[in-house]
Formats: structure tokens, sequence, C-alpha cells
């Protein structure tokens, strides 16, 4: 895989819209834009609403997985989630299976 990092909301944004990824990874507790917001942004820009997401968080907040999934978010995992777990979701997801 070839990945990009960014270390908050608004750089994650900034690096979707200018390298138009095949899936992204957020964590919900990103700095400058929270991974919801970042998510409602991108579901509304031409182009970008249905890139495949994964969600990562370690926030406890009752209902959280249920609005990711109304962003249409492909897997949602919980912190601490397993690196063979995501790179296996990443493969799953990237495979159409």
């Amino acid at each position: 895989f070839n990945v990009l990092r960014a270390f908050d909301g608004v750089a994650s944004l900034e690096k979707v819209e200018a390298f138009d990824p095949d899936l992204l990874i957020v964590d919900i507790g990103l700095p400058r834009m929270n991974g919801m917001l970042l998510l409602h942004t991108l579901r509304n820009m031409s182009g970008l609403g249905d890139i495949p997401t994964i969600v990562v968080t370690g926030s406890q907040e009752s209902g959280l997985e249920e609005r990711a999934q109304k962003f249409g978010v492909q897997r949602f995992f919980q912190k601490p989630a397993s690196q063979k777990q995501i790179v296996q979701a990443v493969s799953e997801i990237l495979r159409g299976a």
C-alpha cells in the first residue's frame, strides 16, 4: 500500500482533495477538524463522497458507530485495534470483499 499521513482533519481534507485516495482510515479524535466533521465534509464533496472509509476511535461515546455508519463507513474499530485487524479490513475493502 502507498500510505499518506495527516495529523489533523484539515490536513486530511487537503490530502484527500490533492491525491484522491482509494481508501481512508480516519480517527474520530483528530484535532482542528474531528473525524466526524471530516466525514461529513467529504461525503458532501463532489467526487469524494464514495471513498471507502475505516474509522478508528478511542472514544466511548454512545451512538458513535451508528453515526459513522450513516456516513457510509465500511468498518469501525475501537482502540486499541490490532494492526492485523486493520490491514485485513483494508485488504477486504480494496478487493471488494
